[in-house]
């Protein structure tokens, strides 16, 4: 909950994480280390860290639901709590909440006893493991540059296409559909 959390929130969540049995790595440190706040001894403040070599580690996240932060979250098989700060990431958030490795919760009702609720009721949940790992499956076999190609020569392979990218004012009309075509097209 780093990069757009409510500073407050997370330093009352990581004071709330004193005498709970885990151990927490809060890259949240530029976010509260102006204030004064108490860290409990089985949490580590520390500032960013790679979170593709990290994620695998952890047991749970704790995050706001940014895109990157999610996908992280989400090619490491790793179960989610998360509060969303922005509609997008409460979007992202509710995307894995529907595929049952998640919980969502509501920056405007819930708090830091929520949080740790929801922490407290997936950490031991063996059965949550099962779907992140699904997914993370799933990712893994997306071939993402792939597809991407694919789709890149298929849009704008053809020799006409070619000419409409480099010359797209000899072609105002046809290019201005063309591009709102991909642009609806888009998955």
């Amino acid at each position: 909950m780093g990069s757009s959390g409510n500073p407050r929130l997370v330093a009352d969540i990581i004071e709330g994480f004193r005498d709970k049995p885990y151990r927490v790595i809060a890259p949240v440190k530029d976010l509260v280390e102006d204030m004064r706040i108490m860290v409990p001894p089985n949490v580590i403040a520390t500032g960013f860290l790679p979170a593709h070599t990290v994620n695998p580690m952890a047991d749970l996240f704790v995050i706001h639901g940014g895109q990157n932060t999610v996908m992280n979250a989400c090619l490491s098989g790793t179960p989610i709590v998360g509060m969303g700060m922005h509609p997008e990431q409460e979007a992202n958030l509710q995307a894995c909440v529907r595929k049952v490795f998640a919980i969502r919760l509501n920056r405007w009702k819930d708090g830091t006893p929520d949080v740790l609720h929801a922490i407290d009721t997936l950490l031991p949940d063996p059965v949550a493991n099962a779907p992140a790992l699904e997914f993370q499956k799933q990712l893994q076999a997306w071939d993402g540059p792939q597809n991407t190609r694919r789709f890149l020569m298929e849009t704008f392979g053809s020799p006409e296409n070619r000419d409409i990218i480099r010359h797209p004012s000899r072609y105002p009309a046809r290019s201005r559909n063309h591009v709102e075509h991909c642009v609806h097209t888009l998955p």
